[in-house]
């Protein structure tokens, strides 16, 4: 039986919905329990964390897997001359 391999973007998307429905109700959920408020500044920061940091981890993915493929040459343009 062959397996196909999951890509690694559509984990990191995974984990970062997770995260953007888990993360923010949570915080919110303890401050409730604990009688300590969150900050209207801070929503925007606990609500766009999650996506911001899926959107960069991707980036990050892609540019790493492109800048590793291509070819590179390890000194041997300098033997050359």
């Amino acid at each position: 039986m062959l397996r196909e391999r999951t890509s690694p973007i559509i984990v990191i998307c995974c984990i970062g919905l997770m995260a953007e429905f888990i993360l923010p109700w949570a915080v919110i959920w303890l401050s409730d329990m604990f009688v300590f408020g969150i900050p209207g500044w801070s929503l925007w920061l606990l609500f766009g964390g999650p996506p911001a940091l899926s959107v960069a981890a991707v980036l990050i993915y892609l540019a790493l897997r492109t800048w590793l493929k291509q070819p590179r040459a390890w000194g041997h343009e300098l033997q050359r001359r």
